[in-house]
């Protein structure tokens, strides 16, 4: 398991930078799958190789560069430092690697957060999440998300990915569904696309607008979590499934 001795440093940083975030961001806006489901042992996988040479390329057309710049533009200047802040990997450049399939995130591990209640819980195990991409289109860097979490689900169509050599990023704006609630977030997922995975993958999940929480289980407005994969692979999956249940609730959800 990951390690985090900037936590305390990340997150005042993080909390001040997310409590400057604006509406405009809003505005422009298995059965019991386990790591057992991958195609091969991350040991045996070189991540220095990059997967454009292990699959034909999507080759862009358009006029769109992967910049930081861009990246500011779909979200805020705001928005990014405070991804930046909190740690998160930011992959530039406009030819990632075809990502399209379902990926496994397990252990999911939080790393940092900006929430004061987590504290007691870094380095704890979220439950696991189903990462699925689809639409990949590297003329236009866009990209559709789906995410499975037990009973939480993360929808984002029309989404921005950066990236080269093997590496991406994928920024999101989602609608997350958590019982009979609905909460505007983003999802930002990095890493690297070996053969059969996705070795060192980030993910950072922010909550935008709880639409008043009626439930009270969302995390509060303008705070985030940075989570990891506790093993470095998250292993394609040769078809979705639902997660299993972990000692944690869902990255979206209050900790009780």
């Amino acid at each position: 398991m990951r390690t985090n001795n900037k936590t305390l440093k990340g997150k005042r940083k993080s909390i001040f930078a997310f409590r400057t975030l604006t509406i405009t961001l809003l505005m422009v806006i298995c059965t019991n799958c386990t790591k057992e489901g991958g195609l091969e042992d991350p040991d045996l996988i070189d991540p220095l190789v990059p997967s454009d040479n292990l699959q034909e390329p999507l080759e862009p057309s358009g006029n769109l560069q992967g910049t930081l710049e861009e990246v500011k533009d779909y979200y805020t200047v705001e928005f990014v430092d405070a991804m930046e802040d909190i740690g998160f990997e930011i992959n530039l450049g406009n030819n990632p690697p075809n990502l399209e399939g379902s990926y496994l995130i397990s252990p999911f591990i939080l790393e940092v957060s900006t929430i004061e209640a987590d504290s007691t819980a870094i380095g704890g195990q979220f439950q696991d999440y189903l990462a699925t991409f689809s639409n990949q289109d590297n003329d236009n860097l866009t990209i559709d998300l789906s995410g499975v979490q037990a009973d939480q689900t993360d929808d984002g169509e029309g989404s921005f990915i950066t990236g080269a050599n093997g590496k991406f990023t994928v920024y999101t704006k989602t609608t997350s569904s958590a019982g009979n609630s609905e909460a505007q977030t983003a999802v930002s997922i990095s890493g690297t696309l070996s053969p059969n995975g996705i070795l060192n993958l980030q993910f950072f999940g922010a909550m935008l607008d709880d639409h008043g929480d009626p439930e009270n289980i969302f995390i509060e407005n303008n705070t985030g979590r940075l989570l990891v994969d506790g093993d470095d692979f998250s292993p394609k999956q040769e078809q979705s499934s639902k997660t299993s249940k972990r000692n944690l609730d869902s990255w979206v959800w209050k900790l009780e």
